[in-house]
């Protein structure tokens, strides 16, 4: 009986075993459309500085001087729209935030909205 079982057991994919994800066993991580490095427009992207740019990582967003590491993403209702959890840390002030993050149908634009604040549009950089 036991052999029976166990090869009935080996049949079966592990993702059948454990259907979603744990966040105990798995990283809260930011869905990969949503990588990359943003910035308010096209020749923002190019500056020296780039100061105005944000660069998403998978457990995280740095900016000029200061950077967030994620908490909690679930997705926001809506197809391309996710709402983050996010702990800042810049400039010795610590904060956190809770915004809603929504790509465009192409993915090269992102609007961020947080709380009651206006929101914040982002065009994808390339290179």
């Amino acid at each position: 009986m036991l052999l029976l079982l166990s090869a009935i057991v080996m049949d079966v994919p592990y993702r059948a075993w454990f259907p979603g994800t744990s966040s105990i066993d798995e990283p809260e991580v930011i869905p990969p459309a949503f990588r990359g490095r943003w910035a308010p427009t096209p020749a923002s992207c190019n500056a020296k500085d780039r100061v105005d740019a944000i660069v998403v990582k998978p457990g995280g967003v740095n900016f000029y001087e200061a950077g967030a590491r994620l908490q909690r993403v679930t997705q926001a209702g809506r197809d391309r729209s996710i709402r983050l959890k996010l702990a800042y840390e810049g400039e010795g002030e610590f904060w956190d935030s809770v915004e809603t993050w929504t790509l465009s149908k192409d993915g090269s634009k992102v609007t961020i909205v947080k709380g009651t604040e206006s929101p914040i549009d982002l065009t994808k950089c390339h290179g």
